[in-house]
């Protein structure tokens, strides 16, 4: 199973957290006509959908032979075509929300513990009242 991998020009991330997910392979996007992909752009994509406290995958695909029942990393290395960017909403319940504030009121240091991409993550604090901005940015930071 994978779970994150640095390769020069992005990064490979399957399951929660990490970084911004870009195929290391990917070299072109889907459309009328194949063109390379423009990384920067992508990243502020999905910066910008990270900031609404969206969780952001990364999709790209890659023909393999029909036989292939296995998936290395190193068959992601090229040849993959960037299908686009996908945000998903896990908002926090009132519920959380109340009990949040129920325990900083009561003098309780509330910890959050994700493994979300930091912006995601900065946003889920300030939705749920995480209180002591400076600390737990902090904290996210040096994780």
């Amino acid at each position: 199973m994978f779970n994150h991998a640095t390769k020069p020009g992005g990064f490979v991330t399957f399951g929660q957290g990490g970084g911004i997910v870009v195929a290391t392979g990917s070299n072109t996007e889907v459309g009328q006509i194949s063109h390379p992909i423009d990384q920067e752009r992508i990243q502020m994509e999905a910066e910008c959908l990270a900031k609404q406290g969206l969780r952001v995958l990364a999709l790209a695909k890659k023909a393999v032979l029909k036989q292939q029942r296995t998936l290395e990393h190193t068959d992601l290395d090229a040849e993959l075509t960037f299908l686009g960017l996908q945000g998903m909403i896990d908002p926090p319940r009132e519920e959380a929300i109340a009990a949040v504030d129920a325990c900083q009121s009561a003098g309780i240091q509330v910890k959050m513990i994700t493994g979300d991409h930091l912006t995601t993550a900065t946003e889920i604090a300030e939705r749920i009242g995480l209180k002591n901005r400076d600390n737990w940015l902090a904290s996210l930071a040096n994780s």
